[in-house]
């Protein structure tokens, strides 16, 4: 859900509960190399690109409330 794909185009970060909890996840953009980004018990959604195409700012429900978190895609 809610893809957002990176400055270059070359990636996709997305949000998924595959796992049976909602993380974000990143793919190249042809489909290849699939990995989750976070790893929480809460829900962690809405995955948008920094500018610097190596960081993804996202929302969690981490501590009882909804706050924004950025992330290292590295």
């Amino acid at each position: 859900m809610r893809p957002s794909f990176s400055p270059d185009g070359k990636q996709i970060a997305f949000t998924s509960n595959r796992d049976g909890n909602f993380e974000v996840y990143l793919m190249n953009a042809d489909g290849s190399s699939l990995r989750r980004v976070t790893n929480h018990p809460e829900r962690d959604d809405y995955p948008m690109w920094h500018p610097d195409g190596k960081r993804l700012v996202m929302v969690s429900e981490r501590e009882g409330r909804h706050d924004l978190y950025l992330v290292s895609v590295d």
